[in-house]
């Protein structure tokens, strides 16, 4: 999985200014976390969120200045 390694890198080297989240409604399991107990604290605000007609969440976050 290296797409999520590559987003908290990222994140959390503060090089990412807005970050997009799709969720999916299918229960697939167990997986990574984008954030894990530890991480340090980032703070983001919800800038805009849509469902689409197949019912996946598409929400965006900005980091809060």
């Amino acid at each position: 999985m290296a797409g999520i390694s590559l987003v908290r890198q990222l994140l959390f080297a503060g090089l990412l200014d807005e970050l997009t989240l799709i969720t999916h409604p299918v229960i697939a399991g167990t997986g990574r976390h984008l954030f894990e107990p530890g991480d340090p604290t980032t703070r983001l605000t919800p800038a805009d969120s849509t469902i689409t007609s197949k019912g996946n969440i598409v929400q965006t976050y900005r980091l809060r200045a």
